[in-house]
């Protein structure tokens, strides 16, 4: 088997998607089944909207390849615009992929009540970030403050932005200091800020931290606060779409401010005890799942051998023009 994810993957500062997609694509290497020629690879892994055209336009020309779909959102949250595209989402994954990977439980169920077409051969694999870059300091010792973080590349008001100024009003920072790691439109007064940084970067950060803070409201499966996880801390989310999912037993979750600052408090007399309850999920682990579907689905293709419907294909394409 040769797989080729096709995405522009970037080891700049970006969303989550490029991060996790980054570091199967290293599992998948350290497999020897990667390739980046889409010709030569008989499994194409492709990621929610990105390279729609691209993506037909391989169906088309190399029928016989196993396309795999890895979905994002439902992207309904933001309003018509993100209902349309879901809509071509779906509608491309049901004309070109013969199996479709949903990031999380929440994620599957959002797309069925929403009423979009869901692929009878689909799973749900949570994401995974690079251990050779994400891991914790069990040698960490804590400060006198208690360090909180939180962080997210992108700046969309549904990313808890709110609420992080809310806690820049609220928290006892004689007690605690917190730092934000991204893009943000409205600074914060006692909050410190630090600009969207690499992985690497990203990483060191964490590990420097004892809580971390989620209050993204819509999430597929944050790559941010598995990220987190993986560092070592203890998190604190947002109980809302697949964060749930994601924490289970890691951390603790909270409903509006008030909460949260009780759980901060809860979490901080408690740190080691949280600590030693994390619970997550390797990318070895993770990409065997990948790896897993991607066998099932070749033997389910092979078994029905149905082709594709050429005249679809051309006519989805004239809609995206």
């Amino acid at each position: 088997m040769k797989v080729c994810i096709n995405i522009d993957i970037t080891d700049e500062p970006y969303g989550g998607g490029n991060q996790f997609l980054k570091a199967l694509k290293n599992y998948l290497i350290e497999k020897d089944i990667y390739t980046e020629n889409k010709i030569e690879a008989d499994t194409i892994l492709f990621n929610s909207h990105h390279k729609m055209f691209d993506n037909l336009n391989l169906k088309y020309n190399f029928p016989k390849k196993i396309f795999i779909h890895r979905i994002d959102g439902p992207m309904s949250y933001r309003g018509k615009a993100g209902q349309q595209l879901d809509k071509k989402i779906f509608s491309l994954s049901n004309k070109i992929s013969q199996g479709q990977i949903f990031q999380s439980k929440w994620s599957l169920d959002q797309s069925i009540s929403n009423g979009l077409k869901i692929n009878r051969n689909k799973c749900i694999i949570h994401n995974a970030p690079n251990p050779n870059i994400f891991y914790d300091n069990k040698n960490k010792k804590s400060g006198k403050k208690i360090k909180l973080i939180a962080s997210s590349w992108s700046n969309n008001i549904n990313k808890g932005y709110e609420l992080y100024h809310k806690l820049d009003n609220l928290l006892d920072f004689k007690k605690y200091e917190m730092t934000f790691v991204g893009n943000i439109q409205k600074p914060f007064k006692n909050i410190k800020m630090i600009k969207a940084v690499n992985s690497n970067k990203l990483s060191e950060i964490l590990r420097d931290h004892d809580i971390f803070i989620f209050a993204s409201k819509l999430e597929a499966c944050s790559n941010s606060l598995i990220e987190a996880l993986h560092c070592g801390l203890p998190a604190i989310a947002i109980n809302s779409s697949s964060n749930p999912e994601v924490l289970k037993g890691s951390g603790e979750l909270f409903k509006d401010i008030d909460e949260l600052i009780y759980k901060i408090d809860l979490i901080s007399k408690n740190i080691d005890k949280y600590k030693h309850k994390i619970k997550i999920q390797s990318i070895n682990e993770i990409g065997n799942k990948y790896l897993n579907f991607f066998k099932q689905t070749q033997k389910l293709y092979l078994k029905e051998n149905k082709g594709v419907n050429y005249y679809d294909l051309i006519k989805f394409k004239i809609g995206l023009l």
